[in-house]
């Protein structure tokens, strides 16, 4: 009934230059060996894998770096991070920065190389199966952006919804660019509506929010248009 034994590899310390480093690295051949790190099973809680970088009195922490192997001719290695299934609830997965007394907290960053003219770059793809929700939420003062060439916020049978607790919400689109609300078609129910709301104010003398349609100007201005399908109609 006692533990376990447990195994320690520590590298060597110095006083006044770098410590030692512990390599682990499997074999070459054709294909190159495995290298397996795993948690002990358990009957009632599996061992934790936990990989963390040292911390220091004074000056900078340990980075910790996950690199996938490169390739002269072929393709780079990927790097997969995922809880498996599970009868009840499955694990998650967080990206979290430390926070800051003094100073800035740190970003979390998706980045996608470059390519040259005749390649396509890569995706970002970030999606909630089922009826799981996907948010995008910044701090009390911070900024929520969402910046490409081509960007498409679309539900598949839910809603979507940009909302500013307390600040701006603003959707705007690049030079030339458009801006297109719409919902799609539906052959067993009736179509979706698309709403408009200015905010409500619970003050004695307050006001309610304005709506503000404002064309373009240009050397000809641009125009507002409201139209309704042939057998709709256009209240106000």
């Amino acid at each position: 009934k006692q533990n376990g034994g447990s195994v320690k590899l520590v590298g060597g310390d110095s006083q006044s230059t770098t410590g030692g480093s512990i390599s682990i690295v499997s074999g070459k051949g054709i294909k190159g060996g495995d290298l397996n790190i795993n948690g002990g099973e358990g009957i009632n809680q599996a061992g934790i894998l936990s990989i963390q970088g040292s911390s220091v009195s004074s000056g900078a922490g340990g980075d910790i770096r996950m690199i996938s192997g490169g390739s002269g001719t072929g393709s780079s290695g990927s790097i997969k991070l995922e809880s498996l299934n599970a009868v009840d609830n499955t694990g998650s997965i967080s990206f979290r920065t430390g926070e800051s007394s003094t100073g800035n907290s740190g970003s979390i960053s998706m980045l996608i190389g470059g390519v040259n003219d005749d390649t396509n770059a890569g995706d970002i793809t970030i999606s909630s199966i089922g009826r799981g929700s996907l948010n995008l939420q910044s701090g009390n003062e911070g900024m929520a952006s969402v910046i490409g060439n081509d960007i498409k916020l679309s539900a598949l049978s839910g809603s979507v919804s940009v909302t500013a607790p307390s600040g701006d919400a603003s959707i705007r689109a690049g030079d030339s660019g458009k801006i297109n609300l719409s919902v799609d078609s539906n052959n067993s129910a009736n179509g979706g509506d698309i709403l408009i709301n200015a905010g409500d104010s619970t003050w004695n003398s307050g006001k309610g929010g304005d709506i503000l349609l404002n064309a373009g100007y240009g050397s000809v201005g641009g125009n507002i248009k409201l139209s309704s399908s042939p057998l709709g109609s256009i209240s106000m």
